[in-house]
């Protein structure tokens, strides 16, 4: 009976038990959610066993929380050691995208004396922030003392009211999510967590390189760094003070311009250090640093103070101070006032320099002074919106530029600038300088205004009125010049156009020589691909009309003188030539040329011109001529020149002639003029010859006429003569050797009331008869020689062959005749009544 009823509890308990194994994983996953887990966490999956009766093998393990899924696997739990194989940890977003914020409560950790020490080969941690896993090696050396391997190196420390974390910043971890600029990374990182703060303290070594181009700066970051965390009020104190930063960017010189080299030299020459020498405090809203510097330790010195940071309202404000003194480029001092509200920038500035000397790119300043203001508003996420106002002031003694020397310079400019898609501009300028020397050009008293501005549609237009007081460039001076401008222009992607218009007054124009009165000039001209230019240039009712144009091939032009009087030009003639007076007439002409090669072809005109040189006459000017400048050389072509009539003792008149010019020779061919009744003829003469012979040919002259020209003699004579006038020359010297006279028809020689015969017969009554010979003389035959000396004594060998009729008695008669034919022109000149006239008229 005992046998059967233990038969009955065997076989129904090894079924329990059975049952009971079986199912072992699902009943403790059970009772494991339902009275051993919160409620935000579940197990999901669970496999275990039992490797004897101390030891439990866990192969799978899952537990799933909001924000984490914990997955261990292999791991084997003794009463002394729980080691695991692995243990994979799956961060998730949280349901409404926010984390849940700390709580200040003191650290109350159960620590259990008799407790399994924690090995886990492979803890994995994943999340979408991390770009691969990380995976870690926990070892619990000691109980509650944990040594960190694999991606992350270091200790963590668990004690009942503080959690204690080192980390070794050369750690996989670390080193993997490092910027590629970090070059070097050594140090460590200490955390004690104790539920009401966090403190961190950090020992580092970083070294740095920043790339741009071939321009590469270098940093090291050396020293210690505190952090002081006060969960309760989420604030924290950092101190920075034992961190050093040091800046090398020695490369960039080599990477830089020539021209600019040197003066960026004394900013990157010299290690920069940087530092927070007091400790900066924040909070979950606010951030704020008492102080940053920067400083090289020997020209430069920057500083950033007051710097608060809202993170809430994304506001950030602070003081800038740059402080720089060099003997390159002076003391110079940049004051700012930084403000950030969101996206908006904003800025108070002022920038003042002070130099004895600097030179820039070719620009030589001598003490130098400047102060600018200015303001700068824009959007931090667009760079290329922005607007900028100012003003300020810019002083030197002396400024140089290539050949050019400007002196006791200042210039003022107020501005402002709007960049969005369009850029927006209105600036003011105001220059003004004693005085300018460019190589022999010295310009005096210099003062210009300037208003330029740039609207919406990229139209600019510049309103500019300068003045200088004197112009001097070796004799020659200017005197009071004063411009108006004004430019408009149309800035296009493809092409640019701009028209202007420029308004030149001058007092006045002085050389040795000559001296001019006012000049006005209007210019106007278009730019499109080239630069049209067109000036109207007004002087002594005068005007000239000059057109050209500056392109890449060329710089042509043409000049036009429009058919204009005279006698407007007599009052710069007359310093050039204070005998010439011009009574009548005009020009007019055209000159077409490029200035770049040097050379234009002319033509001109002067019509019924009349002028009085001296007491020389000369009426009825009429030429038209061309030619060609080449290079400074001057080509006329043949032209015809006619003159009415030449008063300069004896009248010509209908004088005709060729003319040209070849270089520096000047040619006057067939000359043709009429006088005493005939005509004279030059085949030709060069002007500018020092030396030269010409043959002057006289034809049928009324002797009549020229016994005329001789009525003091009281000789008249007729008929006419020819002959020919070897003249010499010889510098300003005339001479005439042997020249010849002759008549070409019978002539008549009547004396009358002649002094001189009357005195001769009177002396010598025995020579009466002879001397009646020639009161009424038939003149057969007449030659004379010809000779003038150069200074002007004419000699005549008068040989004379005729018949006084009355008397029946043929004659032969020498006669030579001396007279300075200077002396007797002048009178000729001064006695003839239409030059009177002239004078009289131009003396009115």
């Amino acid at each position: 009976m005992q046998l059967k009823r233990w038969h009955v509890w065997t076989v129904p308990s090894l079924i329990i038990l059975f049952s009971l194994f079986w199912y072992k994983n699902f009943l403790v996953r059970y009772a494991v959610n339902a009275y051993g887990l919160p409620a935000s966490f579940s197990v999901t999956c669970l496999s275990w066993s039992m490797n004897s009766l101390s030891e439990l093998k866990v192969e799978k393990l899952c537990i799933k929380n909001d924000e984490y899924i914990v997955t261990i696997f292999n791991a084997i739990v003794s009463r002394e050691i729980a080691l695991i194989g692995k243990l994979d940890v799956q961060y998730k977003k949280s349901h409404d995208g926010t984390s849940q914020n700390l709580t200040a409560t003191p650290l109350q950790i159960p620590l259990i004396a008799q407790r399994p020490r924690i090995s886990i080969n492979e803890l994995t941690v994943a999340t979408e922030y991390l770009s691969k896993p990380i995976s870690i090696g926990l070892y619990e050396h000691q109980l509650n003392m944990f040594r960190l391997e694999s991606d992350l190196q270091g200790e963590v420390a668990i004690n009942a009211d503080a959690v204690a974390v080192r980390l070794h910043l050369d750690s996989p971890l670390i080193y993997r999510n490092t910027p590629k600029q970090i070059k070097h990374l050594k140090g460590q990182t200490s955390f004690i967590y104790t539920g009401l703060s966090v403190q961190a303290t950090a020992d580092i070594n970083v070294e740095s390189a920043f790339t741009q181009g071939q321009c590469e700066v270098g940093a090291t970051v050396f020293g210690q760094l505190f952090l002081d965390f006060d969960i309760a009020t989420a604030s924290a104190d950092l101190d920075l003070s034992k961190l050093q930063t040091e800046a090398v960017g020695t490369t960039c010189i080599d990477s830089l311009p020539e021209t600019y080299a040197n003066y960026v030299k004394p900013l990157l020459a010299h290690p920069w250090d940087i530092s927070i020498p007091k400790i900066a405090r924040g909070t979950t809203d606010t951030i704020a640093i008492s102080k940053i510097t920067a400083n090289n330790n020997l020209t430069d010195e920057v500083a950033m103070t007051d710097m608060e940071f809202d993170i809430n309202k994304a506001q950030l404000t602070f003081d800038w101070h740059w402080a720089h003194s060099s003997n390159t480029l002076g003391t110079f001092t940049h004051r700012a006032q930084v403000g950030v509200d969101e996206h908006q920038f904003t800025s108070q500035n002022n920038l003042a320099f002070q130099t004895s000397e600097l030179n820039v790119n070719g620009v030589n300043l001598h003490a130098g002074v400047g102060d600018i203001e200015f303001s700068v508003n824009g959007n931090i996420t667009a760079s290329a919106n922005f607007d900028m106002s100012g003003k300020g002031v810019v002083q030197t003694q002396m400024l140089r530029y290539e050949s050019a020397q400007f002196n006791d310079v200042r210039a003022a400019i107020e501005f402002d600038v709007l960049r969005g898609n369009v850029t927006e501009i209105d600036a003011n300028i105001e220059l003004n300088t004693d005085s300018v020397n460019y190589e022999q050009l010295v310009l005096f008293d210099i003062s210009a205004k300037a208003n330029v501005a740039l609207d919406k549609l990229q139209n600019v237009v510049l309103r500019s009125e300068s003045s200088v007081g004197k112009i001097q460039h070796a004799d020659l001076q200017i005197k009071g010049v004063e411009q108006q401008l004004f430019v408009n222009a149309k800035l296009d992607t493809s092409e640019s156009h701009a028209k202007f218009r420029l308004q030149t007054a001058i007092d006045a124009i002085k050389t040795p020589s000559m001296k001019t009165g006012s000049i006005d000039i209007a210019s106007q001209g278009d730019f499109n691909r080239s630069l049209s230019l067109e000036h109207i240039i007004s002087y002594a009712e005068q005007e000239l009309l000059l057109e050209h144009q500056l392109t890449p091939q060329g710089h042509p032009f043409t000049l036009t003188i429009s058919q204009q009087p005279v006698v407007n030009l007599q009052p710069l003639l007359t310093q050039v030539m204070p005998q010439l007076q011009v009574t009548q007439g005009t020009l007019n002409g055209k000159i077409d040329g490029d200035l770049a090669l040097q050379e234009a072809d002319f033509r001109g005109q002067l019509k019924d011109v009349s002028v009085l040189y001296d007491s020389h006459f000369i009426d009825g000017v009429d030429t038209t001529f061309s030619g060609s400048l080449n290079s400074g050389g001057i080509k006329i072509e043949n032209s015809k020149l006619n003159i009415e009539q030449i008063r300069t003792g004896a009248v010509l008149s209908n004088i005709t002639a060729d003319y040209w010019v070849d270089g520096q020779q000047a040619t006057i061919a067939k000359l043709r003029a009429n006088v005493f009744n005939g005509q004279v003829y030059l085949p030709q003469l060069h002007v500018f010859a020092e030396q030269q012979a010409l043959a002057l040919s006289l034809l049928d002259l009324d002797l009549g006429m020229l016994a005329e020209a001789g009525r003091d003699a009281g000789i008249a004579l007729s008929g006419r003569v020819s002959g020919k006038l070897p003249i010499f020359i010889n510098g300003n010297a005339i001479s005439i050797e042997n020249g010849t006279l002759y008549n070409v028809d019978t002539g008549q020689l009547v004396v009358e009331d002649n002094a001189s015969v009357n005195a001769l017969k009177a002396q010598q009554p025995s020579l009466t008869t002879v001397i009646g010979l020639l009161d009424n003389l038939t003149v057969n035959t007449l030659t004379s020689d010809v000779n003038l000396t150069a200074d002007g004594w004419l000699t005549l060998g008068v040989k004379i062959v005729g018949e006084n009729e009355e008397q029946a008695q043929p004659v032969n008669f020498n006669y030579t005749h001396t007279e300075n034919i200077f002396t007797l022109f002048k009178a000729l000149r001064l006695s003839d009544e239409i030059t009177q006239r002239v004078e009289q008229a131009l003396t009115k």
